[in-house]
């Protein structure tokens, strides 16, 4: 076998490891048997918890998230949390400014057992795919390391790293756009 061959055999077997889903079930959770279900309807990790440029709600959100309990506002019609966790540039460090932020997710959690919540992690742009992804899974076990060091119930936790792919603010050009886009979000569910 050429050496261009065996690169090519592997590049292949790793697309396909990718694909399924097999190799990074934190990271891919759409290849899980368990779904989490925002609304009355089932719906997957994979689709449905909002796309690229998704929005929290902000104060004041109202609706329902199927079954999903809106304590004070604090879930969204989505089954979004209004919490929303930022970090420093190329970092996984949760700020103080931030962890009353993640203390408001877990007495939502203490609140509301029976819910699972899933942390997503996301970046700016700048940095390679695979880097950002990397960031992107760091930033949310941090938060996730954070929730549990507070009491959380670590089987109600997920985490999804999505890299650069969600920005809250898509093509960014400044600082404080930048800054939009280094966060973790929470999706609000059921199993």
């Amino acid at each position: 076998m050429t050496k261009l061959t065996r690169i090519l055999v592997v590049a292949a077997l790793a697309a396909g490891v990718v694909l399924s889903g097999t190799g990074c079930k934190k990271m891919w959770p759409w290849g899980k048997k368990d779904t989490l279900n925002t609304t009355n309807s089932s719906t997957d990790l994979g689709g449905g918890l909002g796309g690229p440029g998704s929005e929290v709600g902000g104060p004041g959100s109202e609706g329902t998230a199927g079954n999903l309990n809106q304590r004070q506002g604090q879930v969204n019609e989505k089954g979004r949390m209004e919490s929303v966790v930022y970090f420093a540039f190329d970092s996984s460090a949760i700020g103080d400014s931030e962890k009353p932020k993640i203390e408001t997710v877990n007495q939502y959690m203490k609140d509301n057992p029976e819910y699972v919540v899933v942390i997503e992690g996301n970046c700016d742009e700048r940095g390679t795919a695979e880097y950002n992804r990397g960031l992107g899974e760091r930033r949310a076990l941090a938060v996730r390391e954070y929730l549990v060091s507070l009491g959380a119930n670590d089987k109600n936790l997920e985490t999804i790293s999505y890299g650069s792919e969600k920005p809250a603010v898509p093509n960014a050009t400044t600082e404080e756009q930048y800054a939009q886009n280094r966060r973790c979000e929470f999706a609000v569910g059921t199993r």
